[in-house]
């Protein structure tokens, strides 16, 4: 009988990197699922498990309790602007602050992705 230590599973260290590498990689593939068109069924398969990963992200972003630290996420990620345009942005933050957050935000991001096996 296998017994969970934690009701909700905390992500590691190499899933917080797996989560920033899918975050980083958002809104180029956002644009190739609006743009392309599958012509093989390799290209169909990649495709809806592309379109899965952006909603799951979505959904996980949404999740984020702190409303700045997910305002600041979708801004970064999910708008897919340069950390120097966010911290233009978030001027009221130092650039340690800003990045704290931003590091927050990805680690809340890692741990639904956990919890819902998606990594």
């Amino acid at each position: 009988m296998m017994v969970m230590d934690n009701l909700f599973p905390e992500a590691t260290t190499i899933d917080v990197a797996k989560t920033k590498i899918l975050l980083n990689q958002y809104k180029n593939k956002t644009i190739i699922v609006e743009r392309l068109i599958p012509e093989t069924p390799k290209q169909k398969l990649v495709l809806e498990n592309d379109k899965h990963m952006i909603r799951t992200l979505e959904k996980a972003v949404n999740l984020i309790l702190d409303p700045e630290i997910r305002e600041i996420i979708t801004y970064r990620y999910l708008e897919g602007n340069p950390r120097k345009a966010a911290l233009v942005k978030y001027r009221n933050f130092t650039d340690r602050t800003f990045d704290r957050k931003v590091e927050e935000g990805i680690i809340s991001v890692a741990n639904m992705l956990r919890l819902w096996e998606e990594i």
